[in-house]
């Protein structure tokens, strides 16, 4: 005779603490996952502010799912229970996993000034919430100093006072202040750099400014020249007084007005050119590929970059512009560059002969001008991969599918100075309203040759087309009476 023995769960097992907690911590997981989508939806469409509850709610979320892993397992052997119950705490961690990890990327840059003046630092390219973009008015106070002793210092024009919506004209802080930056954007050449309003220019001039590098998995898969062969060369020119300070001809030297004196309205030039604070550098290279990454940091000169003597069978090859990579390389003679553009290139000193100098000269130059840099190629030979024949996909965006077509028109008008369609910068006072998510067609139009870039996101040329325009570029060189259409 066989007797079968059917046990059933004990009520007591099923209403045991392990079996409560169990049940409790598994609703409570389920409501966190479901907050933390949503949020990562929020950072992903571009409310960056949801990125610091998305961590916080990640952090409860792995606290609870730990210790409902533990109440699973000591209901699953103390009470004889089911394995469900492990399986699925199991498969809730694997989805927390997979929301978990939005913010790996962000930086957190805290910047302290102890200058005797304010400052702004602004991120040039990059995507970043609108509190750290570095607003004109978002100033940092000097340490030890307060936003009344500096009141004077926020604007400096006849609209300071006015305040029409949008961004508050001024949020100052004192001493100190982190610039959070979600890096969720294409690998790409950065720079910071003052932005106050109306005194940019000096501030870069005296040095507040530098590389902000960007990186992703699919510039890392290119196997592009890496470590001490992929060089940021800050290009800018600089004049000097007798005595070695830097000689910049403002208004007000206290810095508290803004404004050159008037034979350099159109800029400032600067007969010594300096590469990342150096003049005339030299830089010995091996018989390899290298990446250089121009930056044009200078007040208002251009830059017609040449190699001389020419690489044999190839000059400047270009791999990425201000907005990351391009689609394919291009390959340059010379390379026509901005005040604030940035060209990633690849030059392979290998095709040269030992021992020979290469100069990176600026055929637009004259005198100390015309020379940048050299390049001593007297190391050893690599065999480097060659370049792949496309580097990036870039979804081109369609015109047609255009909410709206904006006309931004860039004048210097003797009565307002600068304006756009007629109007004077005032602090707070939007020209437009774009809706996120939207695609708009914007016509850019000037009257004097000037680069244009927009912050917060880059856009793509559309007409005239450049050579590579179908790629991501948050700068735009006008040039008088020249019509340029982005998107």
């Amino acid at each position: 005779m066989t007797i079968v023995e059917h046990r059933e769960p004990s009520p007591d097992g099923a209403r045991s603490w392990p079996w409560l907690l169990f049940r409790t911590l598994t609703t409570v997981a389920a409501l966190l996952i479901l907050g933390q989508a949503a949020l990562a939806g929020e950072f992903l469409s571009g409310h960056y502010d949801a990125l610091a509850a998305h961590g916080l709610n990640g952090g409860l979320l792995v606290l609870v799912l730990l210790v409902q892993c533990v109440a699973a397992v000591a209901w699953w052997r103390t009470s004889k229970g089911p394995a469900w119950p492990v399986r699925t705490s199991l498969i809730q961690l694997l989805i927390a996993g997979a929301l978990i990890p939005l913010g790996e990327q962000r930086t957190v840059v805290r910047h302290r000034n102890t200058l005797p003046h304010p400052t702004v630092v602004h991120l040039h390219g990059g995507h970043t919430p609108v509190d750290s973009d570095g607003y004109p008015a978002d100033l940092i106070i000097p340490a030890g100093g307060t936003v009344e002793t500096h009141a004077g210092h926020h604007h400096g024009g006849p609209h300071a006072s006015h305040h029409d919506g949008g961004h508050a004209p001024g949020r100052a802080s004192v001493g100190e202040r982190d610039y959070t930056y979600p890096m969720r954007q294409r690998a790409a050449t950065l720079w910071y750099h003052d932005h106050r309003h109306g005194h940019t220019g000096v501030a870069v001039w005296r040095g507040l400014a530098g590389f902000h590098l960007v990186h992703d998995d699919e510039e890392d898969a290119l196997r592009l020249p890496a470590g001490d062969r992929d060089v940021p060369i800050m290009v800018a020119d600089r004049s000097f007084a007798a005595d070695g300070s830097l000689r910049y001809p403002l208004i007000d030297p206290d810095l508290r007005s803004p404004g050159v004196t008037e034979p350099y309205m159109n800029g400032v030039l600067g007969d010594v050119i300096l590469v990342n604070g150096a003049p005339w550098p030299v830089l010995r290279t091996d018989r390899a590929r290298y990446r250089l990454r121009l930056l044009n940091a200078s007040n208002a000169r251009r830059y017609q970059l040449a190699l001389d003597p020419p690489a044999p069978g190839g000059g400047l090859v270009q791999i990425g512009g201000d907005g990351g990579l391009l689609h394919r390389p291009l390959t340059h003679e010379e390379i026509d560059i901005a005040p604030a553009e940035r060209f990633d290139v690849v030059v392979d000193f290998s095709r040269y002969r030992p021992g020979t100098r290469v100069r990176l000269v600026n055929r637009l130059g004259t005198g100390p001008a015309a020379h940048v840099m050299a390049f001593d190629v007297t190391g050893a030979t690599h065999d480097d991969p060659a370049l792949p024949e496309r580097l990036s996909h870039i979804r081109p965006l369609d015109p047609a599918r255009a909410a709206a077509t904006r006309t931004v028109h860039f004048q210097l008008r003797p009565d307002h100075g600068w304006t756009i369609n007629g109007q004077p910068y005032r602090p707070g006072r939007p020209l437009a309203r774009p809706r996120l998510g939207t695609t708009e067609v914007w016509r850019l139009i000037s009257d004097f040759h000037h680069p244009v870039h927009v912050h917060l996101d880059p856009f793509q040329v559309i007409s005239p087309l450049p050579p590579g325009a179908r790629l991501f570029e948050p700068l735009a060189r006008l040039l008088p009476k020249v019509e340029l259409e982005k998107h």
